[in-house]
């Protein structure tokens, strides 16, 4: 289960949902688009990752090949399975 902000769209929260199912720790935004199956510009997958980084889903960093990697925010989370 996660709290996902009410102010997502119907559109964005299945893009997090994807990526919950999809990630395995770091992830660029090739891995998202990837992961979504639609076309959209790196400067689109960049605004949406940045959108749900600014909502406090994912967290990022820059990476020694200057590349920005996204992880999702483990205080989403409020169920966890192991």
């Amino acid at each position: 289960m996660i709290s996902i902000n009410s102010s997502l769209s119907y559109l964005e929260k299945n893009y997090v949902k994807k990526i919950l199912v999809s990630h395995s720790g770091r992830f660029t935004y090739l891995d998202f688009l990837k992961w979504i199956g639609v076309e959209m510009s790196k400067q689109g997958a960049l605004k949406t990752l940045n959108q749900f980084e600014k909502e406090g889903i994912l967290t990022s960093e820059i990476s020694k090949s200057n590349k920005k990697l996204f992880q999702v925010n483990p205080d989403i989370i409020k169920y966890k399975t192991f």
